[in-house]
C-alpha cells in the first residue's frame, strides 16, 4: 500500500494489533490510530508496528518499527 496511513483505523475500535510495516506509507501516524494506544483501558489496541520511515513517537504511539 502507499500513500498516507488512513485515521479511519482509529474509528476501529476492537484492534488488538495493528501490522503496517513492509507497505510504502508515509507522512505522520495519525492522532486517531495513536489514541487507540493512549488509551488501553478503553481500547485492547496492544501492539502497533509500522516502518521506521512513517514519523512517530515510539512507544507513546508505536510498540515498534521495522527498519527496511
Amino acid at each position: 500500500m502507499t500513500g498516507g496511513i488512513p485515521s479511519k483505523l482509529g474509528d476501529i475500535q476492537n484492534l488488538g494489533l495493528i501490522g503496517l510495516s513492509g507497505n510504502d506509507f508515509a507522512g505522520v501516524m495519525p492522532d486517531e490510530v495513536c489514541a487507540l494506544r493512549q488509551t488501553p483501558l478503553q481500547t485492547p489496541l496492544q501492539t502497533l508496528v509500522a516502518d521506521c520511515a512513517v514519523a512517530y513517537a515510539v512507544p507513546e504511539c508505536c510498540t515498534s518499527c521495522v527498519s527496511r
